[in-house]
Formats: C-alpha cells, sequence, structure tokens
C-alpha cells in the first residue's frame, strides 16, 4: 500500500498568556511547558484535570486548578463565564 500523509493542525482555545516561567534547570523548564500544554488540553470544553476520564468539572476538579490557571493565563472570562453556567 501506498504511504498515507497526515497534516495536524494544532488547535487551541487557550486563553491570553500572561504568567512565565524561566530556570537554569532544563527539567523544570520543561515541565512548567508540559503543564502549560496540559492546561490548554484542560480548557477545551468543560475545565477538568483529566479530560480523556472526566467531563464533570463542577465536581472540584476545576477549582483545584484555578490558582495555577490564573498564573498562567488571562482567566477571568474564562472562568467566571464557566462557573456562571455551572451553578
Amino acid at each position: 500500500t501506498a504511504p498515507v500523509s497526515i497534516i495536524v493542525d494544532r488547535v487551541s482555545a487557550a486563553p491570553t498568556s500572561v504568567g512565565s516561567f524561566s530556570s537554569s534547570d532544563p527539567l523544570l523548564d520543561t515541565i512548567h511547558r508540559v503543564t502549560r500544554l496540559t492546561l490548554e488540553n484542560c480548557l477545551q470544553g468543560t475545565p477538568v484535570d483529566t479530560p480523556l476520564y472526566e467531563k464533570q468539572g463542577y465536581t472540584g476538579d476545576a477549582q483545584l486548578l484555578t490558582e495555577t490557571y490564573a498564573y498562567n493565563y488571562w482567566m477571568p472570562n474564562y472562568l467566571g463565564g464557566w462557573f456562571e453556567s455551572s451553578v
């Protein structure tokens, strides 16, 4: 069979970045970068900590991540709208 060509585009609904982090330790920099990618993944729809397994952020996971979101992204509009719609 002929090889298949696949084109991949990154799709993200991540809010505006407001925080930054850098250190002299490449491992810490990598952990921060991967954390931000994970946060962006968790913001696709209802904010949760494990979007693969759970779609009910109102159970508490999103509230636990709010501080981490706030250090990295401008979140008032996103989380404000989400909290309002969850009530």
